[in-house]
């Protein structure tokens, strides 16, 4: 090698401490991770209140349904007994 190339290795040796990016790689992905995890609970929590409100509102519909044809027979029931 010649004198330029043995400079430019030992530059790049002393301006770029690989020990320091891996350590900010290593946090930054367990930021990430953290986050994913954080996210991942979010959406099943809203994945679980979602479910919650579609069975809340098909009850609500089946006990308006069921209300409903209660009332009409007995106004059915109603015109038959006169």
């Amino acid at each position: 090698m010649d004198n330029k190339q043995t400079n430019k290795f030992s530059a790049e040796k002393n301006n770029t401490p690989t020990k320091v990016v891996v350590d900010k790689t290593e946090n930054n992905c367990e930021e990430l991770k953290k986050q994913v995890e954080e996210y991942k609970n979010k959406y099943l929590r809203a994945l679980a209140d979602y479910q919650n409100f579609e069975k809340r509102v098909g009850k609500e519909k089946d006990g308006i349904r069921i209300n409903a044809n209660r009332q009409l027979i007995i106004k059915l029931l109603s015109l038959f007994t006169y």
